[in-house]
């Protein structure tokens, strides 16, 4: 049996994370404390090391993430577009506030963003997600990866191969969600996923303490 392993982690804080605006796709830098979480987590991950590649979405917030990872583990990074942000259309760069009002004071969460302009179909990312992850997990059967991603991303594609229910969950920045593909019948079996945690953030309790 053929088996990858991956950790799977939300880029660091930005502005509009702090401030409660919808990113997307909207290319939002890390803030000072983004940084800080990331090299934070990249201390975290060496102590797991060998590592053998990190995979980004081509996002900023993400690839700087990665960036910081990368350059304490000393091992390549590749950046992958399929990996970004669910699409938010209309809804990025606003906050719930923002959103509720334009709905006549619809609580954020009874919305159905799948029936807005420019919104990617939950059922899309979900595909999407699940096909570039297990991509990746075949391309490093008998290795270990990290692939740094976005909130819905990480949520929805969970959702898909553990049978989880997140959709209140709060997922922390630079949080680790750890996984195992196995691969029963290579090359072209479909293979399972395994989630051994996820949201896991002890990392930031040391960032906290040191700063």
């Amino acid at each position: 049996m053929l088996q990858a392993q991956i950790c799977l982690v939300r880029h660091g804080e930005t502005e509009w994370n702090r401030t409660g605006r919808i990113q997307g796709y909207a290319d939002i830098p890390l803030n000072e404390h983004g940084l800080k979480q990331a090299r934070a987590v990249a201390n975290y991950l060496a102590e797991e090391a060998p590592w053998h590649q990190i995979y980004s979405s081509d996002l900023q917030r993400a690839r700087v993430t990665a960036e910081q990872i990368a350059a304490r583990l000393g091992i390549s990074l590749a950046v992958e577009p399929r990996l970004r942000e669910r699409n938010c259309g209309i809804l990025e760069g606003k906050t719930r506030e923002q959103v509720e009002q334009m709905f006549q004071g619809v609580d954020l969460k009874s919305i159905d963003w799948d029936r807005l302009p420019g919104v990617e179909h939950r059922s899309a990312l979900r595909s999407r997600a699940v096909e570039v992850m297990t991509s990746l997990a075949k391309r490093h059967t008998g290795e270990k990866i990290i692939v740094v991603s976005h909130g819905a991303f990480i949520k929805c594609f969970l959702e898909a191969v553990a049978n989880l229910s997140l959709k209140d969950v709060r997922l922390h920045n630079t949080s680790l969600n750890q996984l195992t593909f196995r691969l029963d019948h290579p090359p072209d079996g479909d293979g399972s996923w395994t989630v051994v945690y996820f949201n896991q953030a002890n990392h930031l309790s040391v960032e906290r303490n040191s700063s």
